[in-house]
């Protein structure tokens, strides 16, 4: 019978417990959408100190706390208590949102990959919009091994969006990793034949890797004191090959430079591919 009291004791303990929450929440919400933020905010804290209700629970007053804040224009404080309200895993959007515009604010991207990771892991049902906004962070912060990885996620939930394949484009770009770069720009230009960035980028570096060749086979030829017909043969054979790899940008850069305003590299790049690969007529139109 005793066991019965005790047990009948905590079970109202607790719903006392509940009854308080809600009820002391409702009285700091009365203030906050009045606007009495300070007011608010006394009675949140006081929702804390007296560890009423459970950590979920008191992960709202933490997020009104913070929004109080915010709307005070301390964004310091502001920030402290959402972090405390994502840490307890609160399930209202708002909260990392109103956070992660903060951090935004300041180009924090840490700050903003967190609350994008927490977003994810707290709230399943925003892991897809959240994957979508850390492609952005990891592009903006140059965290090109994470933005492979998220766009991965990306492709394979959006195959026939082009976005997430230029960003993977961009990242083996950025990451020196160039054959992957090329390949994975042509994919962006199969799925959006007049992207302009793709095509500029995939006609640079296809000239780019053609030029080196032609430059490597005309310094290697030069340095031999006294060339033969073999020799002078030998560098004909390696200046075709190399005319052969830069025409092969010439439709993306003419692509590029006819959908963009006439970009002064671009128009450089062309006379220089014409002049090497011995288009004369071609080369006055971009001198």
């Amino acid at each position: 019978m005793k066991h019965i009291f005790i047990l009948l004791g905590l079970l109202l303990s607790l719903n006392v417990t509940a009854q308080d929450f809600d009820k002391m929440l409702n009285k700091a919400n009365g203030h906050f959408f009045k606007k009495e933020y300070k007011t608010a905010i006394a009675d949140y804290q006081k929702i804390i100190t007296t560890n009423v209700g459970d950590s979920l629970q008191r992960s709202w007053a933490y997020g009104y706390i913070g929004t109080s804040y915010q709307e005070l224009g301390n964004l310091n404080k502001a920030t402290t208590n959402y972090l405390k309200s994502i840490n307890l895993g609160s399930p209202y959007v708002k909260f990392y949102k109103n956070l992660l515009n903060i951090y935004k604010d300041k180009k924090d991207y840490k700050g903003q990959e967190f609350v994008l990771l927490h977003l994810q892991k707290n709230l399943p049902q925003e892991y897809r919009k959240s994957a979508k906004s850390l492609a952005y962070v990891y592009l903006n912060s140059k965290q090109f091994k994470k933005l492979l990885s998220i766009c991965d996620e990306l492709i394979a939930w959006y195959p026939k969006n082009h976005k997430y394949v230029y960003f993977k484009a961009i990242a083996y770009h950025q990451m020196q990793q160039i054959d992957k770069a090329i390949t994975t720009y042509r994919e962006v230009i199969a799925l959006k034949p007049n992207d302009l960035n793709s095509n500029k980028n995939l006609g640079l570096l296809l000239f780019i890797n053609g030029n080196k060749k032609f430059d490597k086979a005309v310094e290697n030829y030069e340095a031999i004191k006294k060339p033969t017909d073999a020799d002078y043969k030998k560098c004909k054979q390696k200046l075709a090959v190399a005319r052969k790899e830069m025409l092969t940008a010439e439709p993306y850069l003419l692509k590029a430079y006819n959908t963009s305003k006439k970009s002064d590299k671009l128009k450089k790049t062309l006379h220089t591919l014409y002049i090497k690969c011995n288009q004369r007529d071609k080369a006055k139109q971009y001198k």
